[in-house]
C-alpha cells in the first residue's frame, strides 16, 4: 500500500512539473510572437523606406484617403438575401504602420457606420464606439438595418440606436430599416426614441418601419390634419431630403417644412398610404418641394368637387402611382416641372375632360419629359386634354401591358391635324403584346412628323424588329415605317432604363444608400420596346 502511495505522489509531482513547463512554453511562445511582430514591423519599415507612395506628404495621403471615403462598394455575403459593405477605412489601417497612423487621425474616414442587424454582435457595438470616437466632431452618416432579425436581438439593436442618439447633434444622413414581427414592440420603441429629438444638422432622413396594414388602420383614426411632426419634434432645420415607406406618415411623420426631396414609396408590405385629403393637399403644397415620388394613397375624406389649384412653384421632378394625384394633376400649377412619370394611373374623363375643364388646359411650361407606364386613358377627349397639358414635353415614354384603354389607342383616336405634343423630339414605346393597331399608331406618328419635316429615328429591340418583319401587318409594315424614319435595332434593356431619380441629383446627398435597390418604380422587362428620336 505504501509503495502505491509513493508512486501516486511521484506521478502527481511529475504532472505538475510538466504543467509548469507547458505554461512556461506558452509564455515563451507569446514572447516570440511579440518579437516576430516587432521584427516584421521593422522589416516592413525598412522595405517601405524608399517606397514612393509613402514619401508623399501627409496632406496628399489624406486627400487620397478622402477619395476612398466618397465611394461605397457592396460585397457578396454567405446569405444571398443580404449584401455586406467593403470597409475601406479598415483595409487602409491594415496596410502599414504609417497608413494606419494617418487613417486613424483622419476623422472623416470614420463618419459613416453601417449596422447590419442580422450579423450584429457585441463586437459591432464596440466597433461603433470606435467610429464615434475617431470621427471626433465631424457630422455622421448612419445606416441601420434591423430587418431579418428576431426579438432576442432587439436589446442589442436598441443599445446601438441609443448610442447613435447620444450624437444626434452630429447626424447628417440617417437611414433606418425595420419591420414588425409577432408581438414585437421594437417599432414603438423607435418612435419613442426619435420623438423628442432635435437634429440641428440632419439633411437626409430615411425611415422604413414596414408597419402592417392593420396597424395603419388602427392609427388612421388619429391622422394629423396639418402634417405636424411626430418625430424630431424639437426640430430638424436643415432636413431637406426624406425617404419613407407608405406606412411611415401615419405614425412617424418627420418635419417637412424645409424638405426639397420627398419619397413616400412601397416597403416590403406594399400597402397604400393612409392620409386625410387635407393633409395630402398640404403635402403637395410644401413650398420648398422640388422632387416628389409617391405610391398609392387612401384618403380618409372625399376630395372637393371643385378643388382649388395647388401651387407647387419649385417642383421640378414628379413621379407617382397614385390615383388621387392622377385625378388632381390638372389642378397642379408647377411652372418649373421638368419631368413627369405616371405609373399604373388612370386618366379619367371626369377629371380631365368634363365641363369644369372646358377650353385650353393649363400646361407645365418647363416640362421636358413625360413617362406613362401602364397608364390607361378613358377616351379621345381625355387624351387630347392630357397631351395639351404636357404639350411642352420633348421626350415621351409610353409602356403598356395590354390594349384595353391604353394610351396608344387613345392617341390613335386623335386627328393628325390636332398636333398633339408639338415639341416632341423623342418617343419611347414599350409594349408587352404588340398588336397591329399599335404599329399603326407608330405609322401615324411617323407620317405626322414627316409632314412637319421632322425626321424620326425609331429604336427597338433586335428580336422585336425581326418579329415585326416576319408578321408584316399590312396596314403598317416595317418597310412603310422605315420609309418615313430611320429604324435602329438595339438591346431592349438600354431603352427601359429611365436612369436615377431624381435626375441629376447628387451633390451633398449622393451617399444616400439602399443596398437592396427597392425602388418600386423600376420598370420590369417588357416584350417590345420602341424608341423614336429626331434624326
Amino acid at each position: 500500500m505504501a509503495s502505491n502511495t509513493a508512486s501516486a505522489s511521484n506521478l502527481l509531482q511529475k504532472k505538475r512539473k510538466l504543467e509548469h513547463e507547458r505554461v512556461a512554453l506558452a509564455r515563451k511562445l507569446d514572447d516570440l510572437d511579440v518579437e516576430i511582430t516587432k521584427a516584421q514591423a521593422e522589416y516592413g519599415e525598412l522595405c517601405n523606406r524608399n517606397t514612393p507612395i509613402l514619401a508623399l506628404p501627409v496632406e496628399v495621403t489624406c486627400l487620397i484617403f478622402r477619395e476612398t471615403f466618397s465611394t461605397a462598394a457592396t460585397v457578396e455575403t454567405k446569405d444571398p438575401h443580404y449584401q455586406g459593405l467593403k470597409l475601406t477605412e479598415v483595409d487602409i489601417t491594415h496596410v502599414c504602420r504609417q497608413w494606419r497612423s494617418v487613417a486613424i487621425s483622419l476623422p472623416i474616414l470614420w463618419t459613416t457606420f453601417y449596422y447590419f442587424g442580422h450579423a450584429a454582435s457585441a463586437a459591432t457595438l464596440e466597433r461603433f464606439e470606435v467610429y464615434l470616437e475617431r470621427s471626433k466632431t465631424r457630422l455622421l452618416e448612419l445606416w441601420f438595418e434591423f430587418r431579418g432579425t428576431n426579438v432576442r436581438e432587439e436589446s442589442l439593436h436598441r443599445t446601438a440606436l441609443e448610442k447613435a442618439i447620444m450624437h444626434v447633434n452630429r447626424w447628417r444622413l440617417f437611414t433606418l430599416f425595420s419591420e414588425t414581427e409577432g408581438k414585437s414592440s421594437f417599432n414603438t420603441e423607435v418612435l419613442t426614441l426619435l420623438k423628442p429629438l432635435y437634429a440641428p444638422n440632419l439633411e437626409h432622413f430615411a425611415l422604413y418601419p414596414d408597419l402592417p396594414y392593420e396597424t395603419m388602420l388602427q392609427s388612421s383614426k388619429t391622422i394629423q390634419q396639418n402634417l405636424q411632426p411626430a418625430i424630431f419634434t424639437e426640430g430638424a432645420p436643415k432636413l431637406r431630403s426624406v425617404w419613407m415607406d407608405t406606412s411611415t406618415p401615419v405614425i412617424y411623420m418627420p418635419p417637412l417644412a424645409n424638405v426639397t426631396t420627398l419619397r413616400i414609396e412601397y416597403g416590403a408590405e406594399s400597402v397604400d398610404m393612409i392620409i386625410s385629403t387635407l393633409s395630402f393637399r398640404a403635402l403637395l403644397a410644401i413650398p420648398t418641394l422640388e422632387n416628389l415620388s409617391l405610391n398609392d394613397t387612401v384618403c380618409t375624406t372625399n376630395s372637393p368637387h371643385h378643388p382649388a389649384p395647388i401651387h407647387m412653384n419649385r417642383l421640378k421632378h414628379l413621379r407617382f402611382s397614385n390615383e388621387f394625384l392622377c385625378n388632381v394633376l390638372p389642378d397642379l400649377r408647377a411652372p418649373l416641372l421638368e419631368t413627369l412619370a405616371i405609373y399604373h394611373g388612370v386618366l379619367e374623363s371626369e377629371y380631365y375632360a368634363d365641363g369644369r375643364r372646358a377650353g385650353e388646359p393649363d400646361n407645365f411650361p418647363s416640362l421636358k419629359s413625360v413617362a406613362l407606364i401602364d397608364v390607361t386613358c378613358e377616351n379621345r377627349a381625355t387624351m387630347w386634354y392630357f397631351s395639351r397639358m404636357t404639350r411642352n414635353a420633348s421626350q415621351i415614354t409610353i409602356t403598356q401591358m395590354d390594349q384595353d384603354e391604353a394610351v396608344l389607342q387613345a392617341i390613335d383616336d386623335l386627328p393628325e391635324e390636332e398636333g398633339f405634343w408639338p415639341n416632341l423630339r423623342m418617343l419611347t414605346c414599350d409594349i408587352e403584346t404588340p398588336y397591329a393597331e399599335d404599329i399603326s399608331v407608330l405609322l401615324k406618328i411617323a407620317r405626322c412628323w414627316d409632314r412637319y419635316k421632322r425626321g424620326l429615328t425609331l429604336k427597338m429591340p433586335i428580336a422585336q424588329a425581326a418579329r415585326w418583319k416576319a408578321t408584316s401587318p399590312p396596314q403598317a409594315t416595317y418597310e412603310m415605317v422605315s420609309a418615313l424614319c430611320t429604324i435602329e435595332e438595339l438591346v431592349a434593356n438600354d431603352l427601359r432604363d429611365l436612369g436615377p431619380w431624381p435626375p441629376g441629383e447628387g451633390d451633398t446627398l449622393d451617399r444616400r444608400l439602399d443596398f437592396y435597390d427597392t425602388d418600386p418604380f423600376r420598370i420590369s422587362i417588357r416584350g417590345l420596346a420602341f424608341h423614336l428620336n429626331y434624326a
